[in-house]
C-alpha cells in the first residue's frame, strides 16, 4: 500500500492520466462540492458534455450510492455521499441541468440509483458511452452488455491507460492513496475522453 496522500485544504491533487495532469477536488462537505461544481462549469465548452459514473455499496441487502465522479477535460470531481448530511442544492441543480450532457458506462442505472437514493429525477440528457459509440461508429455491437470502457476507447483510436489494479477498494473512506484516486476517476475520465472523441468525429 502506498502511504496515504495528504491533499490540499481544498480536497485538491494532482494525478497523472495518459500522459496528462488531471487536478481531482475529492469532496466531503457541501462548500467543497459547489467549489468543484463551479470549476467544471467553467470548463464545460459548447457541446457541454462531461464523463459521470456513481458507485455503489450493498449493506445487509440494501443498496446505497456512495461515491460521484464528475469529469470535463482534466479535472475531475469526487463526491463522497456518504459524508453529506444531504445531497447539496447547487450537486442536485447541477444533475438536473438538462444544458448539460452526461456521458458513461452504465450511466442509465447510475441515474436510477440517484433517483431511487436522492429523488434526483432526470430522464433524458444522459447517454450511455457504448451506445453513442455503436450509433457514430455504425456498429451496433458496440452497444452490448460486457463491452467495457478499455475496448470502447480502442475503437475510437484511444489508448486508454489501464487502471490501477486494486482489491477491497474501501468507497466509503475519506483519504485515499494517489493510487486508489486514480482508480475512482477511471471510468468517469475515459468515459469523458471518449464522448469527445465521438463529438469530435462529427
Amino acid at each position: 500500500m502506498l502511504p496515504t496522500k495528504l491533499v490540499s485544504k481544498d480536497g485538491t491533487c494532482n494525478i497523472k492520466i495518459q500522459g496528462a495532469t488531471v487536478t481531482v477536488r475529492v469532496a466531503d462537505r457541501p462548500a467543497v462540492v459547489c467549489n468543484g461544481l463551479c470549476e467544471l462549469r467553467s470548463l464545460i465548452e459548447t457541446n457541454n458534455t462531461l464523463g459521470l459514473t456513481i458507485k455503489t455499496q450493498t449493506t445487509n441487502g440494501v443498496t446505497e450510492p456512495v461515491m460521484l465522479q464528475l469529469c470535463v477535460g482534466n479535472r475531475c470531481l469526487v463526491v463522497l455521499l456518504t459524508h453529506l448530511n444531504a445531497i447539496p442544492s447547487c450537486l442536485r441543480d447541477f444533475l438536473t441541468d438538462h444544458e448539460i450532457y452526461f456521458m458513461g458506462l452504465g450511466i442509465t442505472k447510475a441515474f436510477e440509483w440517484l433517483k431511487h437514493s436522492y429523488g434526483i429525477d432526470r430522464t433524458r440528457g444522459y447517454f450511455e458511452i457504448g451506445e453513442l459509440a455503436a450509433r457514430y461508429l455504425k456498429k451496433p455491437t458496440l452497444f452490448v452488455g460486457g463491452i467495457g470502457l478499455d475496448a470502447l476507447a480502442t475503437e475510437v483510436g484511444i489508448s486508454l491507460e489501464e487502471s490501477p489494479k486494486l482489491s477491497n477498494f474501501n468507497w466509503v473512506a475519506k483519504v485515499f492513496t494517489d493510487q486508489e484516486i486514480k482508480y475512482a476517476i477511471h471510468d468517469a475520465y475515459g468515459s469523458h475522453l471518449i464522448a469527445t472523441k465521438l463529438l469530435a468525429m462529427l
